[in-house]
């Protein structure tokens, strides 16, 4: 008979070592806040794993008063109130060093999920535990955190600036929050450099690669899609290299743009309509002519003007396009390829980098965009003036 229980004990100990906890996290918990049941999305609800700890999705922190980030490239998240914290699948740090009480995370088909009682330890909440009804009580919350300066700095590409994005978003989160944003309109490139030096609290970045990069060498704890519209290639209305013939195909247009020996003006400053204009010579199989290839090494706005006075073509994002317009004889010649989607993201700078880091206006201001009111903001900007809007909202809540 011993001999039979240590069998079915040794059975059930290898299950639990190999089932994936997908497979094991199927007891559902009853979870409330003050007594009032918590709400979740179907692909996020509390459970309690096979070590019988109450795991809670990453979203739910938040109705704690507690802020939080999630860094899906590096699976870890950041949980901010009076103190720092930040929870990866190995560990658990609390003001920077190691912390016994564990959070546990684990993420399961996407959602990163904490357990409860790590979270209430490390941040004095009361949990109190009904094994009648199987529920859990968080019978406190705390006051959420803001910033106690009321400036941050936003590195961001310049065509957030030269569109008029920032003058229309800016001032109506200055008014809601208090909060002023130093804006900093640089190349994409540039302005995640200045999140990797700890000099911006906040990068708005269009150069997926880049920003992949970026978070995984640690410089920043979000990552989070905001918006997007795409490129275009402008010329004057003579199109000396036939490009509208080539029906909207970017890699044509490029080719076209090669075999015609005509100027074409790159923004040459690494910022992400820079990486883009690279990448498409390379989809295209071709290496730009050295005598009529030109660097600009500036922002977008300037680099139109300067391929309207050479009479070439250039790469452009939509949106500085339009706005200006009106005071440009360009016009677009190639749109609507696939290759030339433009999508934006927000990034958070890693207050690890130093004391300066005001990590809470910046968490603010990226909750700010990505709210109901943000995007709503961003998908009207442009509508009256041009018709459509200049940018398209697209942050989807992942958990």
């Amino acid at each position: 008979m011993k001999k039979t229980a240590t069998l079915v004990l040794a059975v059930l100990l290898i299950l639990t070592l190999t089932i994936p906890l997908s497979v094991l996290a199927d007891a559902p918990v009853n979870l409330t806040t003050k007594g009032s049941a918590a709400t979740f999305l179907p692909n996020a609800k509390p459970f309690i794993n096979n070590n019988g700890f109450t795991m809670v999705p990453l979203s739910y922190i938040e109705t704690l008063g507690i802020r939080t980030a999630w860094n899906s490239e590096m699976q870890s998240a950041v949980l901010l109130n009076d103190k720092y914290v930040v929870a990866t699948t190995s560990g658990t740090t609390v003001n920077g060093a190691a912390d016994s009480s564990g959070l546990n995370l684990a993420v399961i088909d996407g959602v990163p999920y904490l357990r409860l009682r790590g979270v209430a330890d490390i941040f004095s909440l009361k949990l109190e535990w009904n094994d009648a009804t199987g529920t859990a009580d968080v019978t406190n919350v705390l006051t959420k955190p803001v910033a106690a300066k009321k400036e941050l700095i936003l590195a961001t590409t310049t065509s957030t600036k030269d569109s008029g994005l920032l003058e229309f978003l800016l001032p109506e989160f200055t008014k809601d929050t208090g909060i002023n944003v130093k804006d900093i309109a640089v190349g994409s490139g540039a302005a995640m450099k200045m999140g990797e030096d700890g000099e911006a609290d906040l990068m708005m970045v269009h150069s997926p690669a880049a920003e992949i990069a970026s978070i995984k060498a640690g410089h920043a704890i979000s990552r989070l899609g905001l918006m997007y519209n795409d490129f275009a290639i402008v010329g004057l209305p003579n199109d000396p290299a036939n490009v509208k013939a080539a029906g909207g195909d970017a890699v044509k247009a490029i080719k076209a743009i090669q075999d015609a020996n005509v100027v074409f003006v790159s923004r040459g400053d690494n910022s992400g309509t820079d990486v883009k204009e690279k990448s498409l010579w390379t989809a295209a199989g071709v290496t730009p002519d050295s005598k009529n290839y030109l660097e600009a090494a500036t922002g977008m706005a300037a680099t139109l003007n300067i391929a309207e006075q050479r009479g070439g073509y250039t790469l452009t994002d939509r949106a500085t396009y339009l706005n200006l317009r009106d005071t440009l004889e360009l016009v677009i010649l190639c749109e609507g390829d696939p290759l030339l989607l433009n999508p934006y993201s927000v990034m958070v700078v890693n207050p690890d980098k130093n004391d300066m880091i005001n990590v809470l206006a910046a968490m603010e201001f990226e909750q700010w965009l990505i709210s109901e009111k943000g995007q709503k903001m961003i998908g009207t900007f442009g509508v009256e003036q041009f018709g459509d809007p200049l940018f398209f909202p697209s942050y989807k809540p992942a958990f």
